[in-house]
């Protein structure tokens, strides 16, 4: 009996909510950061909004899809988020904030993933979120990076 290799593409939704999840998770604690950091005032207003919204309007949402999702080949078995910190382009050359790259991820995301029950409404949560000011402090590392995050 041979069992097939599993196609990678199939893993491709999968992957990317998982990814999209992770770049959320990130800005979510860079929001966590700054707040603590160096928020001004005025600041500090839109980015405690970017812990809700994260948490619950966009985590939740993700976390759900990923833990109800079969794994192939495995269908009683399910995955889970990874919580991994993404890699923003921060550097000097790099002309979007994370927020534009968030956002990007979202915009690229496959339709099927887009229309899926758990998904439909968390997408235009990512439109509430609020720009991390300048300078920031990357999350993975603690080193202060561009000043366009």
């Amino acid at each position: 009996m041979s069992t097939k290799p599993p196609n990678p593409n199939d893993f491709l939704p999968f992957t990317q909510a998982a990814n999209f999840f992770n770049a959320s998770y990130s800005f979510l604690l860079l929001s966590i950061e700054v707040i603590w950091e160096n928020a001004p005032g005025k600041e500090r207003h839109g980015l405690a909004r970017n812990i809700q919204v994260a948490m619950k309007s966009i985590l939740g949402p993700l976390a759900a899809y990923i833990c109800n999702t079969p794994i192939i080949g495995e269908p009683d078995k399910r995955a889970g988020p990874t919580f991994e910190m993404w890699d923003f382009e921060t550097n000097d050359q790099s002309k979007y904030t994370a927020l534009d790259q968030l956002k990007a991820m979202r915009d690229a995301m496959p339709e099927d993933l887009k229309k899926d029950t758990f998904l439909v409404d968390m997408w235009t949560w990512v439109d509430q979120l609020h720009p991390l000011p300048s300078p920031p402090v990357s999350a993975s590392t603690g080193v202060t990076t561009a000043p366009n995050v």
